[in-house]
């Protein structure tokens, strides 16, 4: 029933949440698992305080930082899911968070991804990842509060 299950990633407990749900779909499923992890990329007020000249071409210290990071626990998920027998791959993309992860959907049957449960004015100011890709997907959404 499904061939590919998009699993997003920020690096927060709340979000790996999502994997166990993700692995026993997998399993039932001969699913392979995709990790998405998405770095948003400073904007240029950001940039300029960190004291960069504003350039699409520059990757600050800060940003390969970041991204080293974001690499790097990708990876280790991906390395533990595969130690369980599990197939899995994972990408670092950046962009903003949901836009980035909606690109990834290609080929993709499921999303699996946890909420972090914000109500109220919490949820205004800070929008919600989830529900915007909820309103992106064209596939089944498991959402894992």
């Amino acid at each position: 029933m499904y061939s590919r299950i998009v699993v997003p990633l920020d690096g927060s407990d709340i979000a790996a949440s999502a994997l166990e749900p993700a692995k026993e779909l997998a399993r039932l499923y001969n699913a392979p698992l995709f990790l998405v992890r998405a770095v948003d990329p400073p904007t240029i007020s950001q940039i300029s305080s960190i004291g960069m000249r504003p350039s699409l071409d520059i990757k600050s210290a800060e940003m390969q930082q970041e991204d080293q990071t974001a690499q790097d626990y990708i990876n280790a998920q991906v390395d533990q899911l595969k130690r369980q027998g599990l197939p899995a791959s994972g990408l670092v993309i950046w962009g903003s968070a949901a836009p980035a992860i909606a690109s990834t959907f290609n080929d993709a049957d499921l999303l699996v991804m946890s909420s972090q449960g914000k109500t109220g004015l919490r949820r205004w100011f800070l929008g919600s990842v989830a529900e915007d890709l909820l309103k992106r997907s064209s596939i089944p959404v498991l959402l894992i509060r």
